[in-house]
């Protein structure tokens, strides 16, 4: 098992959470405009970032638009680092790292390298936290130049035990004991608690890591006092962490449980997911060493559960191999192999992952070079313009002296015949000069009008082509229409219904079907990979197959039906013998409703079902509630759970309730009044607010309002994906 520190260590103070802080700090908020507004929410934004995600969030938006509203550089650049922090202890990397790069770019615009230092630094811990040394290594040196240069000694201090972390990682111990020392003494010198205790924290790992366990002991209960001396929850949790690793390599199995006990529930307590992760794995090692073989794997797997809903993968891929180890030790042969393909497959998306990052990194370098040769191609135009002047003006100066002696020699008598010779031949000279430039431009005028009757040739071939190709996709859409059900019978089969159906692009990759089995009605809602063709060719592909398994095989159970079509799927379009293939797929959702029984019956990959009913809570203030209908997380295709049957969920109905099948283009759309925010996903929870505030209009009212909705959350942004929302009364 790793030994693991829960640090993120910025080139600005790490703030104790005190709530008291935070109440003044909200009140001055009401009383307070112009900078000092803008401060206090990112003072807000930071303080909240490693305790509540959502405030942490909510500051740092509110921080960069009023920043934006005012102009000040400043604030803007430091509201998308503290967003970046935001993200990055929810273990969203690449959320981080993208804010962090826009942070990045903006203090190199606005010539402030104290800020470039502190994202510069934040880069380097996200990479750190990736498993990229030499990429933090790299980000940690450009960070110290630019401190020691610009910044305050608790920014120097912050990156030197960065440093230190990265040389303890390269196996560099002597160096990295050197950078943690120095460290030490400036925060010690600057009486900054908050930091000491990190930096004094990072000294006692080393030294664990060493196998000098009552050295790192001593640092580690330092580093405790000074987090209980502030009250800092967070701080302690971290010190109880490596204390329970301290204890477990000490061989102190009892006092190491206690500590990482102590530490998981602070993580609980606070929502810090990457410390529950640590802890629990620290504790899965605890009882692999006690031989208690299943709470060590019990440990791991929850572990996995929480990487798995951050998407953390460098989290999972060391998760996963350490229970193959696990298993492979205590001889468990197809376990072991089970945590040893999950491990691989991860690394190679890994691997893929931090490529694409590197992409990115270089595209940033490759701006900024460019715009600075921009520059320098200007300095040069300007130095030529100069010269060209310069030039001019002797030029001038000579002519002024040649008339000047042509002057005197018409004067002079004697020489005037030589003179009139001479400017015969100059003038000549001057026309034969004046000549070939006027063959030149001609040349040029004809060169030019050729290139135009080529372009002009270009285009309208090109918008003959665009006319074929679009021609063909509309017709792909009468076909695609021509196979939907019709409106009729929907209201046929429910009188109180509608279909809000929107594709991105001229053909759809949702696509929706029903149809009526005596006293059942299939009602299917589904989201193809892809939109445009390549959905329309799904979402024909899945129309087809429900046809053929419903009307031809008789398959009524929602969950039978969608394992006959993910098998036959995977048959289809050959998936399980080709890895490009694997993300080809849909996620569905099936309602089987019998209105004479007045029951419910629902399977779902992925998709989602709501069933809006009366509230019968009389302490309830609302009319109606939402039952959702939750699906299995897995789609229709070739995957790692293609083997586990989808489950069949039973509800009981009643007259006039509400069942809402939808696909995620409706909740996935990006919108909001303020576009210089990036705008935000419409999301589920709104979504459900709005059902609960119109459930008891006419469906035909609903639906207007549901429409409306969506444009105007859209706005004046593109729309992500393909969208549909169908809705029946019962």
């Amino acid at each position: 098992m790793r030994t693991l520190l829960f640090l993120f260590l910025f080139a600005v103070c790490i703030f104790s959470f005190s709530s008291e802080i935070t109440d003044s700090l909200e009140l001055r908020l009401k009383k307070t405009e112009g900078i000092e507004r803008a401060d206090l929410l990112i003072d807000l934004s930071f303080r909240f970032s490693a305790i509540s995600f959502e405030k942490a969030y909510k500051y740092g938006f509110e921080a960069l638009s009023y920043s934006n509203k005012i102009n000040y550089s400043e604030g803007i650049i430091k509201s998308y680092n503290n967003i970046g922090i935001s993200y990055f202890y929810q273990n969203s990397y690449d959320k981080a790292k993208e804010f962090f790069i826009t942070a990045l770019k903006l203090s190199r615009d606005y010539k402030i390298p104290y800020l470039e230092s502190r994202t510069l630094n934040g880069l380097g811990v996200v990479c750190k936290s990736r498993g990229d040394f030499s990429g933090a290594l790299e980000y940690y040196q450009l960070a110290l130049k630019l401190e020691k240069k610009h910044g305050k000694p608790a920014g120097e201090a912050t990156i030197l035990y960065n440093l230190g972390n990265i040389l303890k990682k390269l196996g560099k111990y002597d160096e990295a004991a050197q950078q943690f020392q120095q460290s030490i003494s400036i925060l010690e010198k600057e009486e900054n608690l908050d930091d000491l205790s990190n930096a004094i924290s990072n000294l006692g790992l080393l030294l664990l890591l060493e196998g000098k366990e009552k050295e790192a002991l001593e640092k580690f209960n330092h580093s405790l006092e000074i987090e209980q001396s502030k009250n800092d929850t967070a701080g302690m949790s971290r010190c109880f962490h490596n204390l329970g690793d301290c204890y477990l390599s000490m061989g102190d199995y009892e006092k190491s449980e206690y500590y990482l006990k102590k530490a998981i529930e602070i993580g609980q307590a606070l929502g810090n997911k990457q410390l529950i992760i640590i802890s629990q794995e620290s504790m899965a090692g605890l009882y692999e060493k006690k031989g208690d073989l299943v709470r060590a794997v019990a440990f791991l797997e929850s572990s996995v559960e929480i990487a798995k809903s951050t998407n953390s993968l460098f989290e999972l891929e060391q998760l996963y191999y350490n229970l193959f180890q696990l298993f492979n030790k205590n001889k468990q042969a197809e376990n072991a192999l089970k945590y040893h393909l999950l491990y691989t497959e991860i690394k190679d998306s890994v691997f893929s992952r931090e490529s694409s990052d590197k992409i990115m990194e270089l595209q940033t370098v490759y701006e900024t070079e460019k715009k600075d040769a921009e520059i320098q191609s200007k300095n040069i135009q300007l130095t030529q313009e100069k010269e060209i002047s310069r030039r001019q003006q002797i030029i001038n100066y000579i002519s002024i002296g040649v008339l000047l002696i042509v002057s005197a020699l018409f004067v002079v008598l004697l020489f005037q015949v030589r003179a009139k010779i001479k400017a015969n031949k100059a003038l000549k000279l001057k026309n034969e000069e004046i000549s070939m430039q006027k063959e030149e431009i001609q040349s040029q005028r004809d060169e030019i009008e050729t290139q135009r009757d080529q372009v002009q040739q270009q285009k309208e071939e090109i918008e003959i082509i665009n006319k074929e190709i679009t021609s063909s996709i509309t017709y792909a859409q009468l076909i695609q229409s021509a196979v939907l059900p019709s409106k009729e019978y929907l209201l046929s089969c429910f009188s109180d219904s509608f279909v809000f159906y929107l594709p991105k692009d001229i053909v759809s990759g949702d696509f929706f079907w029903i149809r009526k089995i005596e006293d059942t009605t299939v009602l299917v809602a589904a989201d193809c990979t892809g939109h445009g063709v390549p959905g329309g060719f799904m979402s024909m592909l899945g129309i087809s197959l429900l046809n053929e398994i419903v009307n031809e095989n008789n398959k009524n159970q929602p969950n039978e039906i969608l394992n006959h079509l993910r098998r036959q799927v995977i048959a289809s379009l050959a998936q399980s013998g080709n890895k490009q293939k694997l993300g080809d797929g849909m996620d569905i959702s099936v309602c089987c409703i019998n209105k004479k029984e007045l029951k419910l019956q629902y399977a779902g990959a992925n998709n989602p079902v709501y069933v809006i009913k009366k509230n019968n809570d009389l302490a309830d203030i609302n009319s109606h509630c939402i039952v959702e209908l939750k699906p299995d997380k897995m789609p229709v295709g070739s995957h790692i759970k293609q083997d586990i049957p989808f489950n069949c969920t039973e509800i009981k109905i009643e007259e006039n309730d509400s069942v809402f099948l939808f696909t995620d283009g409706y909740v996935d759309q990006f919108g909001g009044q303020n576009k210089r925010l990036g705008g935000r996903k419409y999301m589920h929870k709104t979504f459900k607010a709005a059902l609960l505030e119109i459930s008891e209009l006419p469906f035909s009212k609903q639906e207007e309002i549901i429409a409306g909705n969506f444009y105007n959350w859209k706005s004046f942004y593109e729309q992500t994906d393909d969208v549909l929302v169908m809705g029946v009364k019962i």
